[in-house]
C-alpha cells in the first residue's frame, strides 16, 4: 500500500478585508485526511484590490532543512518549526510566484518584472536575472487589441541582467512569467500566464517544448511526459512530448450551497480554480483548487486517491504545493 506524504500548501485569500488574514501555510496529511495551519499571513501594509496582487503566499522550496516561501515582494525563510529566521529582498522582486531549487541555487519567478532571478542559497544573495519580454511584440499586441479587438499570446525573448544594479528591466507585467520547474535538477523550464508554450531555457535562448493553454499554471516535466494545470477548465493534464493529452485529473466540485463567497463573482474568486501541482514517487499527482482543497490522483490511471478540504470559502485559493518531509 502506497503511503502518501504530507504536503505543504500555500494559499491566497482573494478579496479579503483589512484585519483579516489574506493567506497562509497549511500542512496537509493526505493519509489522515486532515490539515493544520502552520502560518497565518496577515501583514497590514498591502493592497486589498483585485484578485491576488500583494496578498497571500505563493511558491515553496526547501534547502538544508530550511523552508523558503515567496510572498509578493520578498522570500521568507523558515526553520522546520516555521519560525522565520530571514527575509530575502531585491529591487526586482515584484509579484513573486513559483520557484524551484537546482543545486544550491533558488530560481524564483518575479511576474511584476517578467523575470526569473537566481539566488545563492548559501549566501542568500541574488546572482543572475533573466527578463522574458518582447517589447515589439507587446506594442503589436496592444495595437491589435485596442484597434481590432484581437487578443494574441505574448511573445517571449530572454535577456540576462544583473539583479544587483539599477540597469535591469522596468517594472511591467507583460508576459506574467509565473512558473519555473526542473527535470531532475538539470534543466530549467518556464511558462507564461499569457503565453501558449512551455519553454526550456538554454542559456540565453528559449526552446519551445510543448503547447499549453493560455492561463495554464505549473507546467513541468514528468518522467518522459509533461503535466500542467489547465486552470480555466478546472483540471490538471498529463501530455506526451508532443503536447497531446494522455490523462486529465479533474478538481473537486462542491454543491453551491456548501460554498462561501460565491456572491463576489468569478472575476474575484471562482470554484475549481486549479493552482499548485506536485508529484510523489512518480506515481501520484497532487493538485490544489478552490475552495482550498488538495487532491491526490494515481498518475497512471487518473483515478482520485484522496482529497482534503481546508476551507469551503471559494476565496481561499491554493497557490503552492510541495511534498513536505518530516
Amino acid at each position: 500500500m502506497l503511503v502518501l506524504p504530507k504536503i505543504l500548501a500555500s494559499s491566497v485569500i482573494r478579496s479579503s478585508e483589512h484585519s483579516h488574514a489574506h493567506g497562509g501555510l497549511y500542512l496537509v496529511d493526505l493519509n489522515a485526511g486532515r490539515s493544520e495551519q502552520v502560518l497565518s499571513w496577515d501583514r497590514s501594509n498591502i493592497s486589498f484590490r483585485g484578485r491576488g496582487a500583494e496578498r497571500g503566499l505563493r511558491g515553496i522550496a526547501f534547502f538544508n532543512n530550511l523552508t523558503y516561501i515567496a510572498n509578493n515582494d520578498s522570500i521568507l525563510v523558515f526553520d522546520r518549526l516555521f519560525n522565520q529566521i530571514d527575509e530575502i529582498e531585491n529591487a526586482y522582486f515584484g509579484d513573486l510566484h513559483e520557484m524551484v531549487t537546482i543545486g544550491n541555487h533558488l530560481w524564483v519567478t518575479s511576474s511584476g518584472f517578467d523575470s526569473l532571478i537566481s539566488i545563492n542559497l548559501n549566501t542568500h544573495k541574488c546572482v543572475d536575472g533573466y527578463c522574458v519580454r518582447d517589447e515589439w511584440n507587446r506594442r503589436l499586441n496592444k495595437f491589435l487589441w485596442r484597434v481590432l479587438g484581437i487578443e494574441r499570446p505574448a511573445g517571449a525573448l530572454i535577456n540576462w541582467f544583473d539583479p544587483n544594479n539599477s540597469h535591469g528591466p522596468a517594472r511591467n507585467d507583460v508576459t506574467h512569467l509565473n512558473t519555473v520547474s526542473t527535470n531532475n535538477d538539470q534543466e530549467l523550464y518556464i511558462s507564461l500566464h499569457r503565453g501558449k508554450w512551455l519553454y526550456r531555457m538554454a542559456g540565453e535562448r528559449l526552446e519551445k517544448v510543448i503547447p499549453i493553454p493560455l492561463g495554464a499554471h505549473n507546467a513541468q516535466p514528468f518522467l518522459n511526459n509533461f503535466i500542467y494545470n489547465d486552470t480555466e477548465n478546472g483540471r490538471a493534464v498529463k501530455t506526451n512530448s508532443k503536447g497531446q493529452k494522455i490523462l486529465e485529473f479533474p478538481s473537486v466540485s462542491y454543491p453551491k450551497e456548501q460554498m462561501e463567497g460565491l456572491h463576489l463573482g468569478h472575476q474575484i474568486a471562482k470554484p475549481q480554480f486549479v493552482r499548485g501541482l506536485c508529484v510523489f514517487s512518480d506515481k501520484v499527482v497532487i493538485i490544489g483548487s478552490s475552495p482550498a482543497t488538495v487532491t491526490a490522483f494515481n498518475a497512471d490511471s487518473g483515478e482520485q486517491i484522496t482529497s482534503v478540504n481546508i476551507s469551503m470559502d471559494v476565496r481561499n485559493c491554493i497557490h503552492g504545493l510541495e511534498v513536505f518531509s518530516n
